[in-house]
């Protein structure tokens, strides 16, 4: 069944009870298989749109004095793009699963506008930098410089944005612990073992901050978690 079949009935899009979930973070660490595990829960899933270009040209035309645009209504036709572009889920039990490698602030802050409402889940991905460098390299083949930047880039959208911290190799555990995936079949998980690197000391500096600062008593150490903890 295509997509766009989708919403050719009245269903009401954003609000209150529209529910979705963003996954950001670091790339190379684990967002795509967990935007595959919440499709088999979610109407539908999207993933690396530059909602970054769309979120400033909508800021620019709100600033402009000689003319008034109904914003209202282009935000409309923007998340009704993104919904028949997005692909069709296995379930009914979320709107939709958004995943954006390298976000920024001002990209989560325009998909809550265009939904009216918050995210339900916002779960943020990041990597140790021995194994995150190497699978970088091979992946994107920047420079040490700009792997850095990076990294040092991805790691500060968790102060703007939130949610909850995931760590790669402990991202399998993580799901399983999400009281909507715990009737769900999950795909096998391994993290791959990189053979180790040397880093940057700025990003290894970064990262050992960043644990102890927003992972410092992970959760993945305590079984059978109250829903309250990993909300």
């Amino acid at each position: 069944m295509k997509v766009r079949n989708l919403f050719r009935r009245k269903e009401k899009v954003g609000g209150e009870d529209f529910r979705w979930f963003f996954i950001y973070g670091l790339p190379r660490s684990g967002s795509t298989y967990a935007l595959r595990q919440f499709r088999k829960i979610s109407k539908r899933v999207v993933g690396d749109w530059m909602m970054e270009d769309f979120a400033l040209a909508f800021q620019r035309a709100a600033e402009r004095d000689r003319e008034h645009l109904n914003l209202d209504r282009l935000r409309g036709c923007f998340v009704e793009c993104l919904l028949n572009g997005a692909r069709v889920g296995g379930g009914r039990i979320i709107d939709i699963a958004v995943k954006q490698q390298s976000t920024s602030q001002v990209e989560y802050e325009f998909l809550a506008e265009c939904f009216r409402v918050e995210a339900e889940r916002k779960i943020f991905l990041f990597r140790e930098p021995k194994g995150w460098l190497r699978s970088t390299r091979k992946k994107f083949d920047v420079s040490d410089a700009k792997a850095t930047h990076m990294y040092l880039r991805d790691l500060a959208q968790f102060r703007l944005i939130g949610g909850r911290p995931v760590r790669y190799q402990d991202l399998a555990g993580y799901l399983e612990n999400i009281p909507e995936l715990r009737d769900v079949s999950l795909e096998p998980f391994e993290p791959r073992n990189e053979p180790s690197t040397a880093v940057p000391k700025e990003m290894m500096d970064a990262y050992e901050q960043f644990l102890e600062t927003s992972y410092s008593k992970p959760w993945m150490a305590r079984k059978n978690l109250a829903v309250s903890e990993i909300e």
